[in-house]
């Protein structure tokens, strides 16, 4: 599962639909590390098949804070292989 606004919009879903999503470590110290492991991750799910739910963005928070670097990554990712195994299901 991907989408904006991982703490209240990805991890709620995911949980109610048995999805799993990226997790990053929450070290401080790893955090220089978070965008390139979290594309490893991405094409990790493409490698096995996995199907990739993509909730969208968080229209509010991109009002105040723009877009996800690590969402833009992962939508990249998916579209410039033409993933076919990924569903866009936007939710508010």
């Amino acid at each position: 599962m991907i989408g904006e606004n991982t703490r209240y919009r990805v991890i709620p879903y995911a949980d109610r639909i048995g999805a799993s999503y990226y997790k990053p470590r929450s070290t401080e110290e790893f955090r220089h590390n978070w965008l390139r492991n979290n594309q490893r991750w991405i094409r990790q799910q493409m490698s096995k098949g996995k199907e990739i739910v993509d909730i969208g963005p968080d229209v509010a928070r991109r009002q105040t804070r723009g877009a996800s670097e690590y969402y833009e990554m992962e939508r990249q990712e998916i579209l410039s292989r033409e993933y076919p195994f990924y569903r866009w299901e936007p939710k508010p």
